[in-house]
């Protein structure tokens, strides 16, 4: 094949994969709505979009030689044309195999390995034969089991509108038409390219007032002239009197010589100046001409890049509808808003953040049928995202759940044995400000860790993702009614608003968001409260550092405090406000953003930079950072390289019990404890286990379940019910992922259920960290 063929069958694939994942899409929320249409009326509208959706995926991957996806697209095929023609009653077994199908040609499309291609398609053969088998009217059928239509639990599309039958009546707001495929990449750098030239349009402005600040000159020096020119043109009338008393200048030129110049220089300075008049006006309609198309071009580029976010919420329902069936509960999702446009830049960033809230919520806010039944609730639970537009070019996102709500006194005990709080700061806390706390690292209040959640990271997470957006979170809960949070995201990450200061003759931005108030003070009102510098602030006393003394800048050596006053910024990150105290407050300005980049993600208290219209690169300041870097100074007055040795002696100390029947697995669990610094001590069954720990001081059991002579259920009874063991962390290492050996797990006692699938070292040191 030469050269030109392999480039366009390259390109070809790439088409096919931007294709693919369109109809994948299409596919899998067409079976979304198929699980939830009630009668047949509202399933033969769906059932012909899936089908046609199928038959052109089918197509494009025998136009590019992919011949497993297109063998699975054949079958999903058939089996969606013996939906059309027969009435059935699907159960969610069914709706299982035909997700876990589009995932297999969603991995082919994504060239992964190791796929099961030969047991998908015998079970969609399997499935298709069930069918082919029935009468012209079918039951709830599933390869090996039948259900009556009365067991099967349907929920109901919440909005008539939703239905897939709406959507082709109504046709989608992005549907196709005369449209040009290009990729996002390509945009973005189309954009980035656009808003730079924000800078040129600050240096023009600059121009102008640099021409403005040459006419002031130019008028400065017509009002000195103006009180010298009278007596110069007494000269002319008395030349021989003057003449006789200076005779010549020191140049050796007569008086009547200086006199013409001076004429000249006068009528010249006019001249220059009403050139520059004439040429500062002709800058400064060129300027707004320019600024207008600058603008348009960016405002432009931008909507080119703005996605609704639908674009990130329509993977959403089948993730939750998985992560329900996963946990054994009825979960729907509700959104509304998913129209609104926002930066895909923004788009790309919170997808993570959304997932963690999401998981949250599946797995510690909705109980299970059977409980929420006892509550007098819906057998099902529902989870609402809300997004609208607000003032000042910001959108509001809600996410709620009916679920049980945070457990307050479960929480205050999980602060308090983390040692985020003190047992008497909590005591003066408002329930708001304690539901704020689980934005910190570590704090979790379920009592058991999976691989969905619980290890207290995920809402840390999501607040500095958000903040590093220039957004904020916050979040409410109800016992039994549920728990909400809300984001407030900027609609574009392009334009910047930050204050200007200067720190020993350097400059600064602080962004505006983060800034709580500026303030002027006397050195006076500065007071020391236990060791520490404070500033009276609305009633109470605020903490105070010198900006300089955070970003460790040296002091000039003439440097002086000589100003009357004290020129503070008060920053605010998360629940908390710190003081900066800094040389000058110049100004506030709008600039274009540069991050740092990938590279220099985590340089300390720098958030990226901005470049003003004189061409000077003024770096940002990250408000987050510089409040961490003050609150670190303040744990127990010792330097942190020392505190850091002190943990990793002590992790040197621990014991941790390695139980587990595999010697593969055992060397394997073995040896990432002893990475993790901690001592490795091995049994291969809960019995030696047992005996071992009667024997010597362990820390934390890191246990499988699946063992002889004792199993690892067993093992943490028989430890939770010894009072002299009790109180030892117990982790269990499984690949037992059914929602009921979870509930087992919890029952007997573990502190954390781990799932071999989606176990690795890190997430095991990680949770072994949280417990000692």
């Amino acid at each position: 094949m030469n050269k030109k063929n392999i480039d366009f069958l390259i390109k070809l694939q790439a088409t096919f994969k931007i294709e693919a994942k369109e109809h994948l899409e299409k596919i899998s929320s067409g079976l979304l709505e198929l699980e939830k249409a009630k009668d047949r009326k509202n399933q033969l509208p769906v059932i012909e979009i899936i089908f046609r959706e199928t038959h052109s995926l089918k197509g494009a991957a025998r136009a590019v030689g992919k011949n497993d996806i297109e063998a699975i697209c054949h079958l999903l095929e058939s089996i969606f044309s013996l939906f059309k023609e027969k009435e059935v009653i699907l159960i969610p077994e069914i709706f299982d195999q035909l997700h876990q199908a589009l995932d297999i040609i969603n991995a082919l499309v994504s060239e992964k390995k190791g796929l099961k291609i030969p047991q998908v398609l015998s079970r969609l053969t399997q499935l298709k034969k069930s069918y082919e088998d029935e009468s012209e009217s079918t039951k709830i059928t599933y390869p090996g089991k039948i259900k009556s239509a009365k067991k099967s639990k349907i929920i109901e599309p919440t909005k008539k509108e939703d239905t897939a039958e709406s959507k082709v009546k109504t046709g989608e707001k992005y549907s196709p038409g005369e449209t040009v495929r290009i990729s996002t990449k390509k945009l973005s750098s189309f954009l980035i390219k656009a808003e730079e030239m924000v800078i040129a349009k600050e240096m023009l402005d600059q121009r102008s007032k640099d021409m403005e600040n040459i006419l002031e000159m130019l008028s400065q020096w017509k009002k000195e002239w103006s009180m010298i020119h009278p007596e110069l043109l007494k000269t002319r009338t008395s030349p021989t009197r003057i003449e006789k008393t200076l005779n010549h200048t020191s140049l050796g030129r007569p008086i009547h010589q200086l006199n013409q110049f001076t004429s000249f220089n006068l009528n010249y300075i006019k001249l220059v100046e009403n050139k520059l008049s004439k040429l500062y006006r002709s800058i400064n309609t060129e300027n707004h001409t320019i600024f207008a198309m600058v603008d348009d071009l960016i405002n432009d580029m931008k909507s080119v890049l703005m996605l609704p976010f639908s674009f990130l919420l329509e993977s959403f329902p089948k993730l939750v509808r998985d992560l329900s069936r996963e946990s054994g509960k009825e979960v729907n999702l509700e959104i509304k808003g998913s129209e609104i446009e926002i930066d895909k830049r923004i788009l790309d960033e919170i997808k993570d953040p959304f997932l963690h809230i999401l998981r949250n919520s599946i797995d510690h806010g909705i109980e299970i049928p059977q409980e929420r039944i006892k509550r007098n609730k819906n057998s099902y639970g529902t989870i609402k995202i809300d997004i609208s537009k607000i003032a000042n070019n910001k959108i509001e996102i809600t996410i709620i759940d009916d679920g049980k709500g945070i457990d307050l006194q479960k929480l205050k005990e999980a602060v308090i044995k983390n040692k985020i709080v003190s047992k008497n700061e909590i005591i003066k806390m408002e329930n708001k400000e304690i539901l704020s706390l689980l934005f910190k690292s570590g704090v979790s209040t379920s009592p058991l860790i999976t691989d969905i959640s619980g290890r207290g990271l995920g809402l840390a997470i999501v607040r500095d993702k958000i903040e590093r957006l220039r957004g904020t979170v916050s979040i409410d809960s109800t016992p039994a009614k549920g728990t909400s949070l809300i984001i407030i995201l900027p609609v574009t990450l392009a334009s910047f608003r930050g204050v200007l200061v200067k720190v020993y003759d350097q400059t600064f931005a602080i962004p505006t968001a983060n800034i709580e108030r500026v303030l002027s003070l006397n050195y006076q009102e500065i007071k020391t409260v236990e060791n520490r510098e404070t500033i009276p602030y609305e009633g109470y006393s605020l903490s105070f550092v010198y900006l300089a003394d955070v970003l460790q800048l040296s002091s000039p050596p003439n440097n002086k405090k000589t100003a009357p006053s004290l020129q503070v910024i008060i920053l605010r990150s998360k629940d908390t406000m710190i003081a900066f105290g800094v040389d000058e407050i110049l100004n506030e300005q709008e600039s274009l953003f540069s991050s740092l980049g990938k590279q220099f993600s985590k340089v300390k208290n720098i958030l990226g930079s901005i470049i003003l219209g004189s061409g000077k690169i003024i770096p940002v300041l990250e408000a987050a950072d510089l409040i961490n870097s003050v609150k670190s100074t303040s744990m127990a007055g010792k330097p942190l390289t020392a505190l850091a040795k002190e943990t990793m002696t002590e992790a040197k100390k621990k014991s941790i019990l390695v139980v587990e029947d595999s010697i593969t697995a055992r060397m394997l669990l073995k040896n990432i404890v002893e990475s993790g610094g901690y001592q490795a001590i091995t049994a291969v069954d809960g019995l030696q286990a047992y005996e071992i720990l009667k024997k010597e001081k362990i820390d934390l059991v890191v246990s499988d379940v699946d063992m002889p002579v004792m199993d690892g259920f067993e093992l943490t009874s028989k430890i939770r019910n010894d009072k002299g063991l009790s109180k030892i962390p117990l982790i269990l290492v499984t690949a037992l992922e059914s929602p009921s050996d979870r509930e087992r797990g919890m029952t007997v006692g573990a502190d954390a259920y781990i799932i071999k699938s989606s176990f690795d070292q890190s997430n095991l040191l990680e949770v072994i960290q949280r417990f000692i």
